[in-house]
């Protein structure tokens, strides 16, 4: 008789939140025209977290602002980026990553 393993799930655990804050602003967009852009980013751990904080360009939007940023995280504490981006195309429009 052949017995086969059950299957074992993995879960991941993050400890950074983060949130994009004015989502509602940003589907009001108009092409060409700067929009601002907030992200929240929340240490929900016990620990310091350094961390790099990476906006990527897309093809539909310009970002301004300072795309890499090195960070550490306090235990509980929040930070909030702002950048502008300017959308390129319009209809649906996948946002900088």
């Amino acid at each position: 008789m052949c017995t086969v393993p059950s299957p074992t799930l993995t879960l991941i655990d993050t400890f950074l939140k983060v949130t994009l804050l004015n989502d509602k602003e940003l589907q009001k967009g108009t092409i060409y025209q700067p929009l601002s852009l907030s992200i929240e980013v929340f240490n929900k751990s016990e620990n310091v977290i350094d961390s790099e904080i990476t906006i990527e360009e897309s093809d539909d939007f310009y970002v301004g602002g300072e795309l890499k940023t090195y960070l550490a995280l306090m235990p509980g504490e929040k930070y909030n980026f702002y950048y502008n981006v300017i959308p390129l195309q319009i209809g649906r429009l996948s946002f900088p990553r």
